[in-house]
């Protein structure tokens, strides 16, 4: 059933009904929890009316006054149940076996199709953890140490309030785990479940927890359960304020429970706004990333990283400075447009977290990852041409070059005829230096291979920055360091891909890049973790993807023998039991520079449908496919950042070897159907903020563009039409330009400015 329309007015009246301007233009008088034209009043605040559709899976609330509506809510849900898609726990799409899902769904010429990719795996139920129970998604705020974590089982565990102590007609729901759950708001923090009733009615829970709390270390939280016949009409309904009444008191009014929602959007409306801007036909992904972002900020303390939440395994002091935490969120925020933010963060980490020598107060610093760091600090700095952060932490940012550097050194001292030869050694994982019992047996400082790729990243991208601030503040000595760590990176890389291309395992059935240079054990050979060759390849696949250092053909025999030998699920490398989502951003990244398009929209589609909850887009670390068992690692703030990153880099990516920028290169091709638009603004690059207003009449075989970039790279426009339409001619600014037929890319001129583009195309 769909929402009904809005009604047009609402005024309250002194004997507490409401009169409801309804869409057919008459009025009706409404008492307190009656219902008109499908919309029930749930209370007043105010001279305004709360109406809200009951019920129904996709429907709002409303905030109606004399003027008309005042705020809108949208409510959405996802069904969970086990017929909302395949039970994949027979063993021919489990890891270490070949991935037959990314097979079938790239079966074809066309894109992957999102539907199917939801139905090849039932959306992720109950996180079990042996017989307890992990929490499924949480709600918190900034300002307060405390999160609150929701279960999909709160049979196992339960949340501060027990959905089946208000509702025990729940419990049979939640033990078939036949649940429906989802957001208010489009994306605001605020969750949504429904728990279905076998006589047609359901109980639905709202939650959401109070931004501007004074508490500081115990955060309040709002609930709402409403019981629902199977006509839509309210049998019941509480409101609690973070606990049950007990021994004495009662529950608040309704009226306070929405103003708290009217608060909880003003507080989150003011801290997400700016930024890039987009308009796109699914506009659920931007709500997506609003809400990736909600819940990464709730994660913090301040500023200061948490890895996850609730949980000591995950949510605890030793792992706050896990340098995966720093690099990807501050990576999201700069790739939206939130640099402020970025700023902040790696402000707080140099200054708390990385010592003068460049050492980390962390219990596991990753070699691999120092790079990375460089990276972000550097395009912090260009991005925004902002030099204060590589000013006040220069000594330190010194000191981590410094530990590159010499480990570079020591490898250039290894024999010319190493495949390992000048390449850098280290442990490539935390987990190496915290739970890894065979650290005082096994020598883990190796050169894997994902340490040199992202060492070269670093140290290039921070040598270009150091010569930009040094022209910037006249220091020649410092423009002169910087060229050096140029041509140091060079060469590094140089050595790298030798290792890489000299390093290939030949066999009978198959040809093997082992993860640490050199080796004869591919990762395959030893169980997992057992030796350093077998510790957390997913990771070096991630670093080198996401290094941009490999070049195409190797990518492709990496993704095409992870795919043959069972490493991945829908092309996500796993580590022999799940999929690893917290990584999946760096593969991604390899696959779109190399133009694998439609591998980086399954790895996408795949990783919003299959890495999080269905409903409240909620990220687990790793992802059991055998959704049966359900053992899946909980949320962790990196794993949330990877929607952010992906849909930025579908609509704008930045060519890590050349001065290139690619505007709409993965845009999928339902986007360009007849009467779409695809439009984003204010995305910030290396060379300045770019924008581009895409509009399809395909019905008249025409696609215009308007793209307004800065000067000092090439940029390329890339318009996928949808299968049977091919380009034949094109125009920019009203010029005709020579064009390959069936071709999509077209390479602006160069320049600054606007520009406009018309392309003519024809039916195949």
């Amino acid at each position: 059933m769909s929402a009904p329309g809005h009604p047009r007015a609402c005024w309250v009246r002194p004997d507490g009904l409401v009169d409801v301007l309804g869409t057919g233009g008459s009025s009706t008088a409404v008492a307190p929890h009656g219902r008109i034209d499908g919309w029930t009043l749930m209370a007043t605040l105010g001279d305004a009316a709360i109406l809200e559709t009951l019920g129904i899976d996709e429907g709002a609330i409303l905030l109606v006054g004399p003027e008309g509506t005042r705020r809108c809510w949208p409510t959405s849900l996802a069904w969970t149940g086990r017929d909302q898609g395949n039970q994949p726990s027979h063993e021919d799409v489990l890891p270490g076996t070949p991935d037959v899902l990314r097979a079938q769904l790239l079966a074809g010429p066309d894109d992957p199709d999102p539907a199917a990719i939801a139905r090849a795996v039932a959306p992720i139920r109950r996180l079990a953890d042996g017989a307890g129970e992990r929490p499924h998604t949480f709600v918190g705020s900034p300002g307060c140490a405390d999160v609150v974590p929701v279960y999909y089982d709160s049979l196992r565990a339960t949340t501060r309030v027990n959905p089946v102590v208000v509702a025990p007609e729940a419990r049979a729901a939640i033990e078939a785990q036949e649940l429906g759950e989802g957001l208010v708001g489009g994306w605001l923090p605020a969750v949504r479940i429904v728990y279905p009733v076998a006589d047609g009615s359901r109980w639905e829970q709202l939650l959401f927890a109070a931004p501007n709390a004074s508490r500081e270390r115990s955060q309040p939280v709002w609930y709402r359960f409403c019981h629902v016949g199977a006509d839509g009409a309210l049998l019941a309904v509480r409101y609690v304020d973070t606990y049950l009444p007990y021994p004495v008191g009662e529950e608040p009014p309704a009226e306070t429970f929405y103003a708290a929602l009217a608060e909880l959007d003003d507080f989150w409306s003011e801290r997400l706004p700016g930024g890039v801007q987009v308009d796109l036909p699914e506009p659920r992904l931007a709500d997506f990333v609003r809400h990736s972002f909600a819940l990464e900020m709730i994660t913090r303390q301040g500023d200061a990283p948490r890895y996850g939440v609730v949980d000591r395994i995950y949510g605890a002091p030793e792992h706050d400075g896990f340098q995966d935490t720093l690099t990807s969120t501050a990576a999201a925020y700069l790739a939206w447009g939130r640099s402020d933010v970025a700023g902040r963060y790696l402000d707080q980490y140099l200054a708390d977290v990385v010592r003068p020598d460049g050492s980390l107060d962390y219990r596991g610093p990753e070699i691999g990852q120092y790079g990375r760091m460089l990276t972000v600090l550097a395009d912090h700095a260009t991005q925004t041409g902002d030099w204060s952060l590589l000013r006040r932490h220069g000594a330190k940012v010194d000191a981590i070059v410094g530990i590159l550097l010499a480990r570079r050194a020591a490898g250039l001292r290894r024999p010319a005829e190493d495949p390992a030869h000048g390449l850098i050694a280290g442990r490539h994982e935390a987990d190496i230096s915290f739970d890894t019992p065979s650290l005082g047996t096994h020598d883990y400082e190796q050169p894997y291979l994902s340490n040199s790729a992202e060492g070269w990243r670093g140290l290039r991208d921070l040598g270009r920055a150091w010569q930009r601030l040094g022209r910037v503040d006249g220091d020649e000595t410092r423009v002169v360091a910087g060229r050096s760590l140029v041509r140091a990176a060079e060469s590094l890389r140089t050595d790298l891909l030798r290792a890489v291309e000299a390093s290939w395992i030949e066999r009978s059935d198959d040809r093997v890049l082992p993860i640490v240079a050199g080796s004869t054990h591919g990762h395959l050979d030893a169980p997992y973790r057992s030796r350093p060759e077998s510790f957390d390849d997913n990771r070096v696949w991630h670093e080198l993807f996401g290094s941009g250092a490999l070049p195409a053909d190797v990518v492709r025999e990496i993704v095409e023998g992870g795919a043959r030998r069972g490493d991945t699920a829908f092309g996500i490398f796993g580590n022999r039991k799940h999929a690893v989502a917290f990584t999946a951003h760096g593969v991604a990244y390899g696959l779109l520079q190399h133009d694998l398009v439609r591998e980086y929209l399954l790895l996408l589609r795949a990783h919003l449908l299959h890495m999080h909850t269905r409903g409240t887009w909620t990220a687990v670390e790793c992802s059991d496919l055998d959704r049966d068992r359900g053992e899946h690692w909980p949320y962790c703030a990196p794993a949330q950042m990877t929607i952010p990153l992906l849909l930025r880099w579908l609509l704008v990516f930045e060519d890590p070897l050349a001065p290139r920028v690619w505007l709409a290169r993965a845009v999928p091709r339902d986007w360009l159907r007849r009467g779409q638009t695809v439009a984003v603004s204010g995305v910030p690059t290396a060379y300045g903020p770019v924008g581009f207003r895409i509009e399809s009449t395909l019905g008249g075989g025409i696609i215009t563009a308007e793209v307004d970039r800065p000067a000092g790279a090439t940029f390329v426009l890339r318009l996928r039409a949808p299968q049977g339409w091919t380009l034949d001619e094109a125009e920019v600014d009203g010029r005709d330009v020579p064009v390959v037929r069936g071709a999509e890319d077209l390479e602006l001129p160069r320049g600054s400015g606007i520009v406009r583009v018309a392309v003519r195309y024809r039916v195949e």
